[in-house]
């Protein structure tokens, strides 16, 4: 009895790891005929005591590989971090994906993803503004998930297109150049 208790606990403290919000971290999104890419640098900080004490907010900046190999800056943002972006092959739109979202249900500011021109905000969504029900998140031990990332198909930019599946299974279609809505298929 004393090995199952121990073996159970043993199991049980791998899925609060993988619960985790991992740290950011710098990276590039290569885009077209990989001669754009987009890099996303996290905030330097440190702590004073209790206090967080931010040395440089987040920024991204977009460029262009030029023919002698030197970059060309094309725009940036700043003020933000996310983990995953979806940059189009002329480095003009981009999707930024929201955070992690702590607790178990959506709240009010909870960002699902925005869209970009050259680095101006074009549109914003929320997750609330894109789930039929909000009690069909699936909450984790402190996280919640909206976004059904299963198989590797979603979300996915395909020129004008972006497109996302919601855990309900519902798939939404977006104009990247615009953000607006163009289409909502419910299975």
């Amino acid at each position: 009895m004393k090995v199952l208790l121990i073996f159970f606990t043993f199991l049980l403290s791998f899925d609060c790891l993988a619960d985790s919000e991992a740290m950011p971290y710098s990276y590039i999104e290569l885009v077209g005929r990989k001669n754009k890419f987009f890099h996303m640098v996290p905030e330097k900080f440190h702590f004073d005591g209790r206090e967080k004490i931010i040395e440089q907010e987040a920024y991204g900046i977009a460029y262009q590989i030029e023919q002698d190999g030197s970059f060309q800056r094309l725009w940036s943002v700043h003020g933000w971090y996310s983990f995953s972006v979806y940059l189009t092959s002329d480095a003009v739109h981009m999707v930024r994906m929201g955070k992690w979202h702590r607790g178990h249900s959506p709240k009010p500011r909870d960002i699902a993803f925005e869209f970009y021109e050259n680095g101006k905000l074009l549109k914003q969504y929320f997750v609330l503004d894109l789930l039929q029900d909000p009690e069909s998140v699936r909450p984790s031990v402190s996280h919640y998930r909206w976004l059904d990332r299963r198989n590797g198909e979603y979300p996915k930019l395909e020129f004008p297109f972006f497109e996302i599946k919601t855990v309900e299974g519902n798939i939404l279609t977006f104009n990247v150049q615009n953000g607006e809505k163009i289409v909502r298929i419910v299975p």
